[in-house]
């Protein structure tokens, strides 16, 4: 006989917000996230030892178009394993150097080592992409990759001019949270 032991409902309900304001990008190897247990949300974000600032290990703030961004994922089970695919798409503005330095710089840094991901929801939600480092030791390969972007210069004066990113990743589980110190953490490590 089977039997199972049903949980009743404990969280509140509240209104939810969507949105994203606030895209961050960094290498995931520069960075050790700490965590108490396997559910809950990181508490610490820190440089690895021998990363520095100066070395570039710290996150890079994404310039996009507001309104213009938006994670989502899907979740499949094949036998007992289950998969979560994870998709960040944004738009950034205006083609030119600076924009082709970004893609350039986005292209090489993903393709060798993934690219970590701090996403930034409008209710304050933090979620992180692509770590590499938690309680000090490397986690199952989570890599996140630039994979696929399309720029248009538009064809009329009032249309978009710029490039359409994407992030894709592939995991066994959805993206953790962050809720040490707050965005405040991450922009002290943006320096």
């Amino acid at each position: 006989m089977l039997s199972i032991v049903l949980q009743g409902y404990t969280r509140t309900c509240t209104v939810t917000t969507g949105g994203i304001s606030n895209i961050y990008v960094f290498d995931p190897q520069d960075f050790d996230w700490t965590q108490s247990s396997a559910n809950a949300a990181y508490s610490v974000v820190a440089r690895r030892t021998g990363a520095t600032s100066g070395g570039g290990a710290k996150f890079f703030p994404v310039t996009f178009i507001n309104t213009e961004a938006e994670y989502k994922y899907t979740q499949k089970v094949t036998g007992i394993s289950v998969e979560y695919a994870h998709e960040l798409v944004f738009q950034v503005p205006q083609l030119g150097n600076s924009l082709g330095t970004f893609l350039t710089k986005m292209d090489a840094g993903s393709a060798c080592f993934g690219v970590g991901v701090v996403i930034v929801s409008n209710d304050g939600t933090i979620s992180i992409m692509g770590e590499y480092s938690v309680n000090g030791a490397p986690i199952p390969w989570f890599k996140a990759m630039f994979d696929g972007h399309q720029g248009t210069s538009g064809k009329k004066f009032g249309d978009f001019n710029g490039v359409t990113c994407t992030i894709k990743a592939t995991y066994f589980r959805p993206l953790q949270q962050y809720a040490g110190g707050g965005i405040a953490d991450i922009i002290a490590l943006t320096v």
